[in-house]
């Protein structure tokens, strides 16, 4: 999905500004189909891949649907190197493979997420203790 909303028909979703991702580097076949299938459907179990088929925004060719799989696998895994192997099929690049509406996507950063989180927690807990303190006295 493409969500800066241009060259699409469709109304796209607004991305949250501020949001960290990961690096820019997905997972891709290596182009042995013959031996992908097994991999592609492993990753499938594990990943969303739902977007893949005919009339879905991923309704790619065999070879760029098991890329797809691949990258859902490695970036559902934070983009752990070993996420990206699939017996020597899968490869890390820095070139995004996302082709029109079909989106390769960048996992979020959830270290930087839960370090919000902390951060607003820790900001409503003392936030509660001043209230708390003011209203007692």
């Amino acid at each position: 999905m493409d969500l800066s909303g241009q060259e699409s028909e469709h109304q796209m979703l607004k991305g949250v500004e501020g949001l960290k991702y990961l690096q820019k580097q997905w997972c891709v076949d290596v182009r042995n189909l013959s031996r992908a299938l097994a991999e592609f459907n492993y990753a499938c179990t594990w990943a969303d891949c739902t977007s893949l088929g005919g009339k879905r925004s991923c309704d790619l060719e065999m070879h760029d649907r098991i890329s797809y799989a691949f990258n859902e696998f490695y970036q559902n895994g934070d983009q752990d190197v070993r996420k990206c192997n699939f017996r020597g099929m899968g490869k890390k690049v820095t070139r995004d493979p996302s082709q029109g509406d079909c989106l390769f996507r960048i996992q979020i950063d959830l270290l930087f997420v839960a370090g919000w989180r902390h951060a607003l927690g820790c900001a409503s807990t003392s936030l509660f203790f001043i209230i708390a303190f003011f209203t007692l006295f």
